[in-house]
């Protein structure tokens, strides 16, 4: 029983790390596309907000995660924010292949603990058990939301760029319209 059970938790790794390499190259292949002015500028249709400032929140997630390890506590509000990311395109690209790397060599199945806070004032933040497996999940889910940004963003920046399939849609948003499609 127990080697049909570790089976089943290295399919669902496997899974989920697969999910992290698709979201990390369907981001360097925009990365890719566009130039450093169009990676730097406000966008309107986002709030003033720039391609480069929602590609380092959705990188800076992951790497948070994956620098919690030697406490077993990850806190996103406390995450180190790396400018350069939103300012050199270059940089991120790198950072994409650097954090994937790390990614793959997380052990997904250790305990952790979430800190968080709901407030707006400095109140003593919240603690929820979660694990490694469930926070990059989360972060899957997260880098999905912000691809959907940034592609709002692009279509104003860059109209004629065309985005990966699926780029920023959820997998199972996808699986619904396929269905519907089929039907």
């Amino acid at each position: 029983m127990k080697n049909e059970s570790d089976s089943f938790n290295q399919n669902i790794l496997m899974e989920i790390k697969l999910a992290v390499n698709n979201i990390f190259d369907q981001l360097r292949f925009v990365l890719e596309q566009i130039n450093d002015e169009q990676y730097r500028t406000p966008s309107v249709a986002l709030s003033g907000s720039t391609i480069g400032q929602h590609i380092r929140h959705s990188l800076e997630f992951f790497s948070c995660l994956y620098q919690s390890q030697e406490t077993g506590l990850v806190n996103y509000d406390n995450r180190k924010r790396e400018v350069i990311l939103e300012e050199s395109r270059s940089f991120a690209i790198e950072s994409l292949s650097s954090l994937l790397t790390q990614i793959k060599e997380m052990d997904v199945q250790r305990e952790l603990i979430l800190e968080l806070s709901y407030g707006t004032s400095t109140s003593d933040p919240i603690s929820v058990s979660s694990n490694y497996n469930r926070e990059l999940v989360y972060n899957i889910e997260h880098a999905i939301h912000h691809m959907a940004l940034i592609k709002i963003g692009l279509r104003e920046l860059t109209p004629d760029l065309c985005t990966p399939p699926g780029f920023g849609v959820a997998n199972s948003t996808t699986r619904f319209n396929e269905e519907k499609q089929r039907a």
